[in-house]
């Protein structure tokens, strides 16, 4: 995603200023329109100006719809040394943020981490400001046994989208491009058990998340891969029956609804009966009451 706002901010002239209503304090009169410039200038205003900007519009400036409909002044500030520093300090210190804009901050840092041009000053930043809004996550995971470096870069990819499917297939990529001195299958059942709440947008961010052979770099990543599977039948088995028959009967009728057709991570009636025989007997009970039949079509 940020390499599109790269690309639109180096191939399109500059946009006009898209208007968003603020409720402004009698203390603060900056209109909309000077608000988009600022951002537009970072380089002309000084360093007080910056952190008047953040300290006074921070909720605008990490608000979806702004964000949204604003992606090249937004790229351009999160990509300004000043200003992310800026920012990170005061977040660190002066600022606390909802859950709704730590996400909107971490999707802006995500989407730096996957550019591929990336910058080493502008990452360690942002590093910097990832910490300072999500110090108490990463220490909770660093708990688990998994290093600082690591923990920051999973707890940015789970929180930054609102979308579990989709938070759960970034932290597997992180989790995958591990390390098995590292990651072992109880491990990820640990980091899962801390960072989600909802087992049918797991269940689900796992099983339409198949990798083809190719696309594994080594012999640990497709080791760390499998793990990931025996994790996520490991706490589904756990579950109460009446969870696991509704977690089962929703991703059969996702797949035929939104995924019918393309391949799923491997075949619930496949796995072994003796390990899982509660997960086979909520197929056999699905496929029952509902005659859809349970994916099948593997990589």
């Amino acid at each position: 995603m940020f390499e599109e706002y790269i690309q639109e901010l180096q191939n399109k002239p500059p946009e006009e200023a898209k208007f968003y209503s603020l409720q402004m304090g009698s203390d603060i009169n900056l209109s909309p329109y000077l608000l988009f410039e600022k951002l537009n200038n970072l380089d002309k205003i000084t360093s007080e100006e910056i952190k008047y900007l953040i300290l006074h519009y921070y909720s605008i400036i990490l608000n979806k719809k702004y964000i949204d409909e604003n992606k090249i002044i937004i790229a351009k500030a999160f990509t300004n040394e000043r200003f992310i520093t800026i920012l990170a300090q005061i977040l660190s210190s002066v600022i606390t943020l909802t859950p709704e804009q730590v996400i909107c901050c971490n999707r802006l840092i995500y989407d730096y981490m996957m550019f591929t041009n990336k910058d080493d000053n502008i990452i360690m930043i942002l590093y910097n400001l990832a910490r300072s809004i999500n110090m108490s996550t990463i220490n909770i995971i660093h708990d688990l046994g998994i290093p600082i470096p690591m923990a920051t870069d999973m707890v940015i990819s789970r929180y930054s989208t609102e979308d579990d499917k989709i938070a759960m297939k970034r932290l597997n990529l992180i989790i995958t491009n591990g390390t098995l001195s590292v990651i072992n299958e109880q491990v990820i059942v640990n980091i899962y058990e801390k960072m989600f709440n909802n087992l049918t947008p797991m269940f689900e961010g796992i099983m339409f998340d198949a990798w083809k052979e190719e696309e594994f770099n080594d012999q640990e990543q497709e080791e760390i891969y499998g793990l990931i599977n025996l994790a996520i039948l490991d706490i589904l088995k756990d579950s109460p029956s009446e969870f696991i028959i509704g977690v089962v009967s929703s991703y059969i009728q996702d797949y035929y609804y939104m995924y019918s057709g393309s391949p799923v991570r491997f075949n619930l009636k496949s796995i072994a009966v003796y390990d899982y025989q509660r997960i086979i007997d909520a197929v056999d009970y699905v496929e029952q009451t509902s005659g859809l039949q349970v994916p099948s079509i593997t990589t």
